[in-house]
């Protein structure tokens, strides 16, 4: 392996700037085999889009989309009224959503509405597009 070889398999390496069709393939993994782990968090966990708070919340959950390390996911009931939240692409149990909030918008949005299990009603929101 050279120096700039990543030591993680290209299968399991995730990017921030992912397309639409691979947050697609993402939710069809975690729809289909789950997450690797899912945990609580004890830190409160805010967002903000377009200036404007979107979400706040105590009950976000780390959430393991490969071994290495964890994505913050947050419970879909900790949006505040004036995030809208629209469906772009469904697929079954989950959707590809644009968030708008402040004059502001992003598709990179992923909602689990209609599982049961470790990730009912979470939504995982990339960093980069907050």
């Amino acid at each position: 392996m050279s120096e700039y070889e990543s030591p993680i398999p290209a299968s399991l390496r995730f990017t921030y700037a992912m397309n639409s069709s691979s947050l697609i393939s993402l939710g069809e993994k975690l729809t289909s085999e789950g997450p690797h782990k899912v945990e609580g968090t004890p830190r409160r966990v805010r967002g903000l889009l377009g200036g404007k708070y979107i979400f706040d919340t105590l009950e976000a959950r780390y959430v393991w989309e490969h071994p290495y390390y964890p994505y913050f996911y947050v419970p879909f009931k900790a949006f505040m009224k004036d995030a809208k939240l629209e469906k772009v692409t469904f697929k079954k149990d989950f959707y590809v959503a644009r968030l708008s909030a402040g004059g502001k918008s992003t598709e990179r949005v992923l909602v689990f509405d209609s599982l049961k299990g470790d990730l009912a009603n979470l939504v995982r929101i990339e960093v980069s597009a907050l």
